[in-house]
């Protein structure tokens, strides 16, 4: 549970440390389904990463008001997208980062 990680990284880092835990705006709505959403809260200073258009009131408002909600841009990358360039032997490289290219390439994955 995303609380219990918290509660580790609270212990090894300190009370004076700032955490921050950056969700897309579909685990936002899900977060009153999350094991102890308000420890989460408490633990973390919660960033919601929102695609344009995305209806900020649809979030629990008792949640919501303990986020800080970003607009980010809208990426037209899709992973299924990038599992069917890869199976085809299409290119991914303006895709992922380098690093995850050659980490999918090395372990063959999405063959």
């Amino acid at each position: 549970y995303t609380v219990g990680t918290l509660k580790i990284l609270r212990k090894e880092l300190g009370e004076d440390t700032e955490i921050l835990l950056a969700i897309g705006a579909d685990n936002a709505l899900d977060m009153p389904t999350w094991f102890k959403p308000e420890s989460v809260l408490t633990l973390s200073q919660v960033i919601v990463l929102a695609r344009p258009g995305f209806d900020q009131s649809r979030v629990d408002p008792s949640l919501a008001e303990q986020m800080e909600f970003f607009e980010t841009p809208l990426f037209d990358i899709s992973s299924s997208d990038i599992r069917a360039r890869v199976r085809s032997g299409r290119p991914i490289h303006y895709l992922v980062p380098p690093r995850v290219e050659d980490y999918i390439r090395k372990h063959d994955l999405y063959r």
